[in-house]
């Protein structure tokens, strides 16, 4: 089964201020899915929500089409299943370059939640920057090994000072 959803604004219904939540492209393979909920909260970031109720162990095929000019990075999705227990990426879904998860969690609700926020992808940066948490943690560990050095050494030279006198 694949699904397209075109979701335009519509006029009428004393609905002003809607605007479109975007498309949604959905497929499912060996399973019955009924969405539940697909919508779209744009405070000080976007969030994009999918909630469905999935019979069968088959995967599904989820696009947001977020208009995105390259790959969104797994730490701005999150699939939740039951009891809300959120799935690390590789452990019932998987991000593909072009936004798609593909998801093969066997759970019976599913919700799926993109934030926009704009993270930079890891590839484009630089070296440091990419590494930089792993390179303050060796500088941190430096420092603080010198300074311990340091007292050492003083402690160890007024030590024999006190001793001679």
């Amino acid at each position: 089964m694949d699904l397209t959803l075109n979701n335009q604004s519509s006029p009428g219904f004393g609905l002003n201020d809607f605007h479109s939540v975007g498309n949604l492209k959905f497929s499912a393979q060996n399973s019955n899915v009924t969405i539940q909920a697909y919508l779209n909260i744009n405070n000080s970031f976007p969030v994009t929500i999918l909630s469905y109720t999935l019979e069968g162990k088959g995967k599904q095929i989820v696009n947001f089409d977020l208009n995105a000019s390259g790959p969104s990075n797994a730490a701005e999705w999150s699939v939740i299943i039951p009891q809300n227990n959120v799935l690390a990426e590789g452990q019932g879904w998987t991000l593909l370059p072009n936004n798609s998860l593909i998801i093969t969690s066997s759970a019976n609700n599913v919700t799926v939640v993109h934030f926009d926020l704009n993270l930079p992808t890891q590839s484009n940066l630089p070296f440091y920057i990419q590494h930089s948490v792993a390179l303050t943690t060796v500088a941190v560990i430096a420092i603080v090994a010198t300074l311990a050095l340091i007292v050492r050494v003083r402690t160890i030279k007024r030590n024999e000072e006190s001793r001679e006198t």
